[in-house]
């Protein structure tokens, strides 16, 4: 079930890669825009790639929280399990 989500994620993000560029295509050559079109593509971008930046950031943040929780609940399970373990012998 898994492969299937990764691979329709994998064919949408290749349909919208595809359409990106031949947006971006279009606009260096078309002939009437110039150097405004470039102008606006390069500002696009750049306003695209520090949103990316950011949320990459986010995410990252994120997970690492995420894998400091989980480390947070796996010592205490295993604290909890060794004295557990430890009454039990003393008994």
């Amino acid at each position: 079930m898994r492969a299937n989500g990764f691979r329709l994620a994998r064919r949408s993000m290749m349909i919208l890669g595809g359409a990106a560029v031949g947006g971006v295509v279009g606009l260096l050559f078309a002939p009437a825009t110039g150097a405004r079109s470039r102008a606006l593509l390069r500002d696009k971008l750049l306003h695209y790639r520090k949103l990316m930046s950011r949320r990459a950031d986010s995410k990252s943040r994120h997970l690492k929280n995420w894998a400091q929780g989980m480390e947070h609940r796996v010592s205490k399970r295993l604290h909890r399990e060794i004295g557990a373990a430890q009454d039990s012998q003393i008994r």
